[in-house]
């Protein structure tokens, strides 16, 4: 069987973004950037391919589409074949988790939490507004209900490096 996919998974702030960009560096892993019709956060914002919604209707082989607090996302098959690791919201997640045999490959889910203060303190910084935190936050709740028990590894992210150093230890046990 090839390498699994390793999908990261974890409320708003919990860190995704840093950890798979550190875990792609440290360990020569590829990741894919998804096509949103969300705004960028910030005009040098990288992390996804921004576009309208015409745009969106024109992308094609989506393998995997889905929403995630009203803004529409979508991975190609290319893109999705071509990665090693990569951030989804549950929905997402599962859906992947219907279409795997098609991937020939074992999904591994690795659940990234941290405390609420935290999670706070990390979209002010990165320069949410407070209106869409409180957004984001109240609509997270039910929403990442019940993901945990689907996960293969759980890891807190209060400490970069001992994160990182944790879920490297998992992905090569």
């Amino acid at each position: 069987m090839n390498k699994p996919i390793y999908i990261i998974c974890g409320k708003s702030g919990v860190g995704k973004t840093t950890l798979i960009k550190n875990l792609c560096l440290r360990n020569n892993l590829k990741t894919l950037t998804s096509y949103t019709t969300r705004p960028k956060r910030t005009s040098s914002e990288n992390s996804h391919i921004f576009v309208s919604d015409d745009e969106f209707d024109c992308i094609q082989n989506k393998f995997l589409e889905f929403s995630f607090l009203n803004y529409r996302y979508c991975i190609t098959r290319d893109q999705i074949l071509n990665a090693d690791i990569l951030g989804l919201p549950p929905n997402a997640f599962h859906d992947l988790g219907e279409k795997k045999s098609l991937l020939y490959r074992e999904i591994k889910l690795i659940y990234v939490m941290t405390s609420e203060k935290t999670r706070y303190e990390r979209m002010i910084h990165r320069n949410d507004s407070i209106e869409n935190i409180s957004i984001r936050m109240s609509g997270e709740i039910e929403y990442f209900d019940n993901i945990e028990k689907h996960a293969d590894k759980k890891v807190y992210n209060y400490d970069l490096e001992e994160c990182l150093e944790e879920i490297e230890r998992y992905m090569y046990e």
